[in-house]
């Protein structure tokens, strides 16, 4: 996959992208950013939407997450423009922005194949992100958690307390080394 838009994804992580994408009717990409994401979804997705806030940023609860995207929009001020004209090569890619959590109220029930966590690294943020959209997803569908083996966020915290003893979901070993993706299937 030549000609990416950029992004924080190490080569591992992409390879758990394209793996768990595969046959996917709707994938979920929350946190767009540059794209990079998305881009890889929509190369096994028959469609991929793509949500972020973009440029308003302040409803960020990380204080990191928040700082981090103030920095991107303060050098690129038509950050959203510029992400949107770089994804519009792919026909199957649909750009959202809005707040993560509220968007999963456009979306049917037991709809989605896959989402991919990578919006708001807080607790309460993730929390409320896994909230709205678990019942949206498809028994059998998949939950890809970013950041998810790093200490510095909430994420890991999120999946080692929530997760683990969710009896909706189990995790799956996808046995890609160096991924920070920590992957769950909705039973």
């Amino acid at each position: 996959m030549n000609n990416l838009p950029p992004g924080y994804l190490t080569e591992s992580d992409e390879m758990v992208l394209n793996v768990m994408a595969l046959d996917c009717k709707l994938s979920i990409d929350l946190g767009t950013c540059n794209g990079r994401s998305a881009a890889i979804l929509a190369h096994h997705s028959e469609r991929v939407v793509t949500i972020d806030l973009f440029e308003d940023c302040e409803k960020i609860v990380n204080e990191g997450s928040r700082d981090h995207y103030k920095k991107l929009f303060e050098q690129s001020p038509h950050f959203y423009s510029e992400v949107e004209a770089d994804l519009a090569r792919f026909t199957n890619i649909e750009i959202i922005k809005a707040p993560t959590a509220k968007t999963a109220l456009l979306f049917e029930d037991k709809s989605v194949d896959l989402v991919f966590f990578d919006a708001d690294h807080s607790f309460t943020g993730v929390r409320s992100d896994y909230v709205a959209w678990l019942p949206k997803v498809k028994q059998g569908g998949k939950f890809l958690f970013h950041d998810a083996t790093n200490d510095n966020w909430d994420v890991r915290t999120f999946c080692d307390q929530v997760m683990l003893s969710d009896n909706a979901v189990y995790e799956i070993n996808v046995e890609i080394t160096n991924s920070v993706i920590r992957v769950f299937k909705k039973m």
